[in-house]
Order: C-alpha cells, then structure tokens, then sequence
C-alpha cells in the first residue's frame, strides 16, 4: 500500500493538474483510473512523451573538459538542466508497470505489449545515461523520490541490459499498432518493438565491452568478449529477421534520413514534432556537439564548408557517399554539406524525425563486435557490404597498415556522418583513439589519461540537482576543476 500511495504522489507531481491522467481522489489509492484499458493508456502516452523529453534533452555534447577560466560559475559551464526528466521519465515507466496487473478485461497479448515497451523505454533511457553521465543514480523499480547515491556506468548499464533483454522477448517484430489511441493529425509516432530493443541492446552490450578501460576496478571483473559475442548475436537477429534491408546505394540511403517511414532501412526512429500534451514546440539541440569536433577544424573553411580535397580523399575512388553527403553542384574548392540534411540535422528546426539506429550501423557493429572476439573473416564481410552499397573499394588487407580494427572505425565515421556516434565510437576505442580523434580541440594537449578516467568526456551533473538529491555527486573531472562557489 505504500508504494501505491508513492506512486500515486509521484504522477500528480509529474503529470500537473492539466495532464491527461484525471487522477480522481476518490478511491485513488487503487487506481481507479487506471484500472480500464482506456485510463491506463493515458498514463502509457505519458510515458512515452517524458521517454521523448529524457532521450533528446539529455543526447547533448558540449566542450570535452571544458575547464572554465578563473572566476566562472557554474552557469556558465556546459550543464544539462533536463536530467529532471530522467526521474520524471523512468518514475512514469515504473508506474504503468506497477498497474499493469491491475488493468481489467485486456488480453495477456496487451498486457505483455505495454509491459515490453516499458521495459524497452528504460533500457534506452538508461543508455543514454550512461553515455552521456557515466555514473548516476538508479531507479529500478520504485519512483525518484528522495535522496539516492549515484549507480557506476556499469551498474546502469547492466540493469539496462536487464531491462532490454526482457522486453526482446515481450515485444513483437514490428508493431501493427503504432498508432493507437494518437490524434489523427499526429505523423509521428514513438513505441518499441523487438529490432529497436535488440538495437538497443546491441550497443549496450558494445558500450559495456568497449568502455571497459574506464570501469571502476570494483566493476571490471567481467569478460568484455562474451559482451562482444553478445553484441554481435544482437545485431544478426536484427539482420536475420527479415523486417529490414539495407537501400541499394547512397543516394538511396538518403531516404533513412529525409522520408524515414519510406525507408525499411531504419530501426528506431525518434520523433522530434510536438507530441500531445507537450504544451510547446519541441526543439532540435545542434546534434554536431555529439559529432564532435569533426572533420578537424583545419578541414573546414570559416564558412563551415569542407575543403573539397579533403572530402575526396576521405570518400576515395568510386565512394558515392560523397555525392549523397555534399553538395557537389559546385567547382569552387570548398564545399557544402547537403542542405536538406544539414537543415534536417543540424539547425534548431522543428519538424521531422532523427534517424538514431538503421541497419547499417549495425552491419558495422557487427563488423566491430567480430573483429573483436577474433572474427576477421565475418568483420571484412559485415564492411565490405556497406561498401559494396557505396561503391567503394572493397577491404585491402593493406589499408590502414593491416589494422582491421581502425578500418571500422574509419567505415562508421565515413557511414555515420550524420548521425551521431563518433564521440561514442571513440570511447569505446580506449584513448588512443579518442586523443588522435579529437585532437584539434584545445583542450586535448591539457588532459592526462588520469582526466580520461574521471570522466573528463562526459558531460556535468548541474548544480541544482545536489539540492534536491543530497547524496548525488558531481563525477571526479568536473569535481576537481568546478570552481566551489
């Protein structure tokens, strides 16, 4: 009774009098209202919304160990005012799988549905934490209230993997109900299904077994191949089912981007338009801040237009990625980014949606997952069939001076370009990779490995949020070099 009398605080703090929930007071401390399938998928559409707000406002990357010069606040750091929307978010989850049984005259089929998408909501969530924090507080099944210590990485990323797992299994292949009970002037939609779980899962997996390097000691007594194994199981199921194909070539590929519901190429999808209830316009963060620094400042010109040279190079011989990644209407030596990309990616333009997992990042994953745990021959085959897609040259055991490894990296940086995941793809490689990788950044020739382990790459807790959670702790970095007023 008194976890419902919590939950029950919980949704009226977070849902606000002009929410859809209706709590009544009578009876509350049943759920009255949550009892029917109608009132229960008020509280899912919650879910799902706050999913959105913690996903997209909590993505963000600013300045690696951005040391703040003498006499700067806190207010003037990089900081992330929206990691209220963690709690808010995995609380809301927690509620619908506590009232899940409780719900009358549905099928076990329904019930399962909502319990998977849930349970696919946290496991995402929760990535995105510890992509973007490293270590932070855990909720598991009770709602955030109160004073809790802050989870290591690989404690979240462990319960995620949890999470993750057991909706794979409750959630179908693809949804025939995505839009259910959505306004019908409302285009885009967020749910889970089974691929966008094992996606997840996937680089869960990957993150825990690439990142290793900066897992407390206390933490690190696990087997990092058996998480590449895994990883790589993860993405051939979604290779395997035969809900997905790769486009024909790169200017098709556009489509996964531009006209995503068009294209069998993606897996998830996040919506960025308003949603219901949203109550604003939802606004685009500058997703580059993710893509860091890259290509180096040296490669572009004031006018943030690349150096046509360097492209070439970069996209050598028949790589038609080039063509679908620039504008090429010109013969001037610098060069623009596709417009309509560049405007779908990075501007603080509304509409649309971001295109965060598709099929070829993980053909890619998989290469890296197989090269890892010894698999050259699969990893070369995984590679070789995105470029086979771009019409680049296929793997030469001599590039790169043999490091096969490297090759995939540098294959997701030319493939992923838009998306996201080379600030990711770096810490997964250990520091080499991330010293080389962003060394046009000032700030790289001022941070030892020790700042690496601290968590120099992830972004700071903000200072508010030590107020209402007394145990929660700023990470080591930025402990050490905020200034203390």
């Amino acid at each position: 009774m008194k976890r419902i009398s919590l939950f029950i605080i919980v949704l009226i703090l977070y849902a606000g009098c002009n929410s859809p929930l209706d709590i009544e007071p009578e009876e509350a401390l049943t759920f009255k209202n949550f009892k029917t399938q109608k009132g229960m998928t008020s509280l899912i559409l919650k879910a799902e919304e706050e999913t959105l707000h913690a996903i997209h406002r909590n993505s963000r990357r600013l300045e690696i160990g951005a040391i703040p010069p003498e006499g700067n606040t806190i207010r003037q750091l990089p900081s992330n005012p929206s990691l209220d929307d963690i709690g808010k978010a995995i609380s809301i989850c927690n509620a619908v799988l506590k009232l899940l049984p409780n719900v009358e005259e549905v099928t076990e089929e329904w019930r399962n549905l909502q319990k998977g998408e849930m349970l696919y909501f946290k496991s995402l969530i929760y990535l995105i934490i510890a992509q973007t924090y490293g270590d932070y507080v855990l909720i598991k099944e009770e709602p955030y209230v109160g004073a809790i210590a802050k989870s290591s990485w690989v404690e979240i990323v462990d319960y995620a993997i949890e999470c993750g797992e057991e909706a794979a299994m409750l959630l179908p292949h693809k949804r025939e109900d995505k839009n259910w009970n959505y306004p019908p002037t409302h285009d885009n939609f967020f749910y889970g299904d089974k691929g966008m779980a094992n996606a997840v899962l996937a680089h869960l997996y990957a993150w825990k077994a690439g990142c290793k390097w900066m897992a407390p000691p206390e933490f690190a007594n696990y087997d990092e191949k058996e998480c590449w194994k895994k990883c790589a199981e993860k993405c051939t199921d979604i290779i395997k089912s035969g809900f997905y194909e790769l486009e024909k070539d790169a200017m098709s590929m556009k489509k996964c981007f531009l006209i995503q519901e068009s294209s069998k190429e993606n897996i998830l999808v996040l919506p960025y338009i308003d949603l219901p209830n949203f109550g604003s316009t939802y606004v685009v963060f500058f997703r580059a801040q993710e893509w860091m620094a890259y290509p180096p400042a040296n490669y572009i010109s004031l006018a943030k237009k690349f150096n046509k040279a360097w492209v070439e190079d970069f996209y050598a011989g028949g790589d038609n990625r080039k063509y679908a990644f620039f504008d090429y209407k010109t013969s001037e030596q610098y060069i623009e980014p596709d417009r309509l990309l560049m405007h779908k990616f990075y501007t603080r333009g509304v509409g649309g949606s971001f295109t965060k997992y598709r099929l070829g990042g993980i053909y890619l994953l998989r290469a890296e997952a197989r090269e890892r745990t010894g698999d050259r021959k699969g990893a070369v085959e995984d590679m070789d069939t995105i470029r086979k897609r771009a019409n680049a040259s296929l793997y030469d055991p001599g590039e790169y001076g043999g490091d096969l490894r490297l090759a995939i990296f540098k294959e997701r940086e030319k493939e992923l370009w838009y998306e996201g995941h080379r600030l990711y793809d770096l810490m997964r490689h250990g520091i080499p990779y991330i010293r080389e990788g962003i060394k046009v950044l000032d700030i790289m020739h001022s941070l030892s490995d020790q700042d690496f382990l601290d968590g120099c790459l992830f972004s700071v807790i903000p200072r508010y949020l030590f107020e209402k959670n007394t145990l929660l702790r700023q990470n080591r970095y930025w402990f050490k070099h905020l200034p203390r007023h």
